[in-house]
Order: C-alpha cells, then sequence, then structure tokens
C-alpha cells in the first residue's frame, strides 16, 4: 500500500508541529526551574524591602542577586545533560539581564524619586515588561505570566500603596514561582 502526495504532505505537517510543541515544552522546562528560583528571590527581596528602611535597599537585594546569579549558573550547568534552550543561549542571557539591570540602576540615578515606591515599582514593571515581550518573541505563556505582574504592581501602587513591598513580594515572586510549575506542564 503506498500513501499519496497529500497524505504525505499532511504526515510531515503533522511531524513539524509535533517538533515545535516538543521544543516548546523543553523551552518550558528549562525555564520553570529560572523562574521558581527567581521568584523565591524577588519574594526575599521585596519582603526585605518592607521590613528594612529604604536606605538599607541595595544591602537587601546585591546580595540575593549575586547568590541568584550563581544558581542560575548551576541550573544551567546542570541542564547540560539534555538540550536546555535557555543554557545553550547563556551569553545572550547574560547581556540581556545586565542591560536590564544597567537599565533600571540609571533610570534611578536619573530621575532619583523623591518617595520610595517608584524605587520598588520600576524592577516589577521592567520585569513584567520582559516577561511579556519574551513571550510575545518566544514562549506564549510567559505574556500571561508578564501581565500578572504588571496588574499586581501597578494595583499594589494605587490601591494599597503602605503594603506595596509584601504585596509584591507576595504576588510578584509567588506569581514567577507558579508560573514556573505552571510552565513544568507540557
Amino acid at each position: 500500500m503506498s500513501i499519496t502526495t497529500s497524505e504525505a504532505a499532511q504526515s510531515l505537517h503533522e511531524a513539524e508541529i509535533t517538533g515545535r510543541r516538543m521544543r516548546a515544552a523543553d523551552a518550558y522546562s528549562a525555564a520553570s526551574g529560572y523562574l521558581i528560583l527567581w521568584g523565591a528571590i524577588w519574594f526575599l527581596g521585596y519582603a526585605g524591602c518592607g521590613l528594612v528602611a529604604p536606605v538599607y535597599w541595595a544591602a537587601v537585594w546585591v546580595p540575593l542577586i549575586l547568590v541568584g546569579g550563581v544558581a542560575s549558573a548551576v541550573l544551567g550547568h546542570r541542564g547540560t545533560g539534555r538540550r536546555d534552550p535557555v543554557r545553550g543561549e547563556r551569553a545572550a542571557t547574560l547581556i540581556m539581564s545586565a542591560a536590564i539591570a544597567v537599565f533600571i540602576v540609571s533610570v534611578l540615578a536619573v530621575f532619583r524619586p523623591a518617595e520610595p515606591e517608584p524605587s520598588l515599582m520600576l524592577p516589577a514593571l521592567v520585569t513584567g515588561l520582559v516577561y511579556m515581550l519574551m513571550g510575545s518573541l518566544v514562549l506564549r505563556r510567559f505574556v500571561w505570566i508578564g501581565a500578572a505582574i504588571f496588574v499586581v504592581a501597578l494595583a499594589g501602587y494605587f490601591l494599597a500603596r503602605p503594603m506595596l513591598p509584601f504585596l509584591l513580594a507576595l504576588a510578584g515572586g509567588g506569581g514567577l514561582v507558579l508560573g514556573g510549575l505552571w510552565l513544568r506542564r507540557p
């Protein structure tokens, strides 16, 4: 029994769709660990900001970011046994992360917010933007994670400003952890 040209074309099309879905599942699986890690760091950083005076916020965040960088490297190294799309683009990820950090620090240095809340909001809003952009280009589910970060950050800023650091810790950090768990599902 032979197959027709249209049946062969249909089989190739289905194989292409299956391959695309497998690559997306691999990318989501690789990204989930990073989301969980950085969600925990986000939680600890923002909760720490809620517990100390703004003058000490850098002392809260700098060690957490260093630990997160080392832990991210470990996650990337552990992924070498399987196809790890995040690790495979490590240089691009490092450049993007450094550019985002320099951007945030530069904006805060140039605009010097008079109140502490904008200093909390800027990283949250930039993170929401980055996740939405990544979602629009590569990993579609990231759009929802970024949108949730935007909504929670803005709602906290306008509706619950005195509790903003803790709201960002719970919703932002918790949201990233839940997003990481969600991405583990194919």
